[in-house]
């Protein structure tokens, strides 16, 4: 029986670098295709005294500005990871405020607890944005989101273009699987994310479908994937609990 893993970055790559208890790395596992992936937005509270991301930059930049606060998943998220980078792009103090899920998180944005949050822009939060529940400020892409194309990408911003994250998912086997399995597995992948019914299922979720690659270019991407965060960690020194 062939076992599939499908995961994010949060699943595979992320643990290890934060976690003492885990004991897989990446090279444990063969990423065979990508399925999906979706926009990261940076997502303020109503009251936050700024309406776009040039705005948030100039405001965290300006002399004496208090530590920019932004939520996230969980220390060593993904999310943590992005508002950590945010920071050191700036060159700004940010406070970090972990917590047990997204929902919990984005409440606390929603009642003004914390500042900002780097989440999916799903299509709940467009219609909490559309309602004044929430700031959508900007998009982490070169491209800006088309449900709500009057939010800036980062690349209209100077100091930030280029800063591109994605909540990507693909499809994992066992590095240890045979290669031409592995070949074979991803080739099925390949058909089943070209299917309408998958690419309706994933518009739906408010995300792209995944790029199209062979096993070579997979792998390509997940180990650059995990070297980037890798490096990060490294960077800022993230310590293992």
């Amino acid at each position: 029986m062939l076992t599939m893993l499908v995961a994010s970055p949060n699943e595979l790559t992320l643990p290890p670098l934060a976690m003492k208890s885990v004991r897989y790395k990446p090279d444990d596992f063969r990423m065979v295709a990508q399925l999906q992936t979706g926009v990261l937005a940076v997502m303020a509270r109503p009251d936050y005294p700024v309406n776009s991301l040039k705005e948030l930059v100039d405001k965290a930049k300006q002399p004496g500005a208090r530590p920019l606060s932004f939520g996230s998943t969980g220390t060593g998220s993904l999310f943590h990871m992005v508002g950590i980078d945010f920071g050191r792009r700036l060159n700004i103090p940010v406070t970090h405020v972990p917590y047990k899920g997204g929902a919990p998180a984005m409440q606390d944005v929603m009642a003004g607890q914390i500042d900002v949050i780097f989440l999916p822009l799903i299509p709940s939060y467009i219609q909490a944005a559309k309602a004044g529940r929430i700031k959508v400020l900007g998009v982490l892409s070169a491209d800006r989101h088309t449900g709500m194309p009057n939010v800036p990408s980062v690349d209209d911003i100077p100091a930030l273009r280029g800063f591109h994250y994605a909540m990507w998912t693909g499809l994992f086997v066992s590095s240890k699987l045979p290669k031409a399995t592995a070949e074979a597995v991803s080739k099925a992948a390949n058909h089943i994310i070209d299917e309408p019914t998958f690419r309706d299922w994933v518009a739906e979720q408010g995300n792209s479908v995944g790029a199209v690659m062979d096993l070579e270019q997979s792998a390509s991407y997940f180990g650059q994937e995990s070297s980037r965060f890798a490096r990060l960690a490294s960077d800022i020194k993230l310590e293992r609990e």
